[in-house]
């Protein structure tokens, strides 16, 4: 049976190896410069880089995940394809940090538009926590969309938009999307 004894000279040694490994991994599991994630499988991604980065610059824009905002209205169909979800338009457009106000359109599989309840989470899938502040959904009866605001983005990265319609009758979840957006900064 062997014994280790550790002296201040080999305590220093197994602490700073520890900490030249762990920098290893970190390097490994933050930006890469290429623009590339090159993981799809629903895994925690890095988020490409592209600028300085010594100056913090950081861009999310080629992450897989992320939706091209150029044609400035989005759609998607639900997760359960019972349901469109529809991103009409986004202040201040493209996303940006802080404050942010979205208008959706939901529609049925008859492409009527659906006016019950919408239940909205914002996250950063790659940080594991969400927005600061909950945001208030109302439904403009006039222009027949909803209005989502304040969607906070207090700081960039990867921000997921989760859209649930849940049934008015039960706890049952009619159909639910997600949205993935690139705030830089």
């Amino acid at each position: 049976m062997s014994r280790m004894l550790f002296t201040s000279r080999g305590l220093a040694r197994t602490i700073s190896s520890f900490l030249i490994a762990s920098s290893g991994l970190l390097a490994a599991c933050s930006s890469s410069t290429d623009g590339e994630s090159g993981a799809d499988d629903g895994a925690v991604h890095s988020m490409p880089t592209t600028g300085d980065t010594a100056a913090g610059s950081v861009s999310c824009v080629a992450d897989p995940r992320v939706e091209d905002v150029e044609a400035r209205s989005l759609e998607k169909s639900g997760d359960l394809g019972v349901l469109d979800f529809v991103v009409l338009g986004t202040e201040p457009f493209p996303p940006a940090k802080g404050d942010n106000t979205f208008r959706v359109q939901i529609r049925d599989e008859q492409g009527e538009l659906v006016d019950g309840p919408l239940l909205v989470d914002a996250k950063m899938p790659d940080h594991g926590h969400g927005a600061r502040v909950a945001p208030e959904v109302t439904f403009d009866p006039d222009a027949r969309e909803y209005v989502i605001s304040p969607l906070n983005f207090f700081m960039p990265g990867v921000w997921e938009i989760d859209l649930q319609c849940p049934s008015e009758d039960s706890d049952a979840m009619i159909d639910s999307v997600q949205f993935f957006f690139c705030v830089e900064g």
